[in-house]
């Protein structure tokens, strides 16, 4: 089965559980994330792998 690419929009509090979930599904590929700073985004992107 091949993976579904996941990308969340805002890298806040909320984006972190989610991620966490989504993370622990082998059929989901974190593959992008968005935020209103870019500091926030490299650190979500640094801390979900």
């Amino acid at each position: 089965m091949r993976k579904i690419g996941m990308a969340f929009v805002g890298a806040g509090f909320l984006s972190d559980k989610y991620a966490g979930c989504y993370r622990k599904n082998p059929h989901v590929e974190l593959v992008a994330v968005s935020s209103k700073t870019e500091e926030h985004a490299k650190a979500f992107a640094k801390n979900t792998g």
